[in-house]
């Protein structure tokens, strides 16, 4: 089971949502990480990219997580301006995900998307 890091939650999700579902967030059109979205939190997968630094002034959970994933060195290799994840961890939510890949502040449920383009707000309201 992937490491956990920032607040523990348990989230409902809708019955309708398959857990197992592979997300994607893409960065000037090339898909840079990879998810799912569980009732125990948002599996960020390994290999996705992690920003190196952040622009997130009001989020200090996420930079936090940011320099603990570095601080255990679950994250190296640089490319470009960003780290490469080597395990799998879990996190809060997918906008605490979202945050920690890109560097900045975002919502994951439009953040976060199918394969087929749907938006992981879509998917949890289908």
């Amino acid at each position: 089971m992937p490491e956990h890091f920032g607040k523990k939650v348990s989230k409902v999700l809708p019955e309708s949502y398959n857990q197992k579902t592979l997300l994607q967030t893409s960065f000037n059109g090339s898909v840079i990480a990879t998810g799912h979205w569980t009732s125990e939190g948002f599996v960020l997968k390994a290999n996705s990219l992690i920003k190196n630094h952040s622009t997130l002034k009001s989020n200090s959970g996420t930079l936090r997580t940011l320099d603990e994933v570095k601080r255990r060195l679950y994250a190296i290799d640089k490319e470009g301006d960003y780290l490469i994840l080597k395990v799998d961890i879990r996190l809060s939510s997918p906008s605490t995900a979202a945050r920690l890949v890109h560097g900045n502040d975002r919502n994951g449920k439009f953040d976060w998307s199918s394969s087929l383009g749907e938006s992981l707000s879509q998917l949890l309201n289908s």
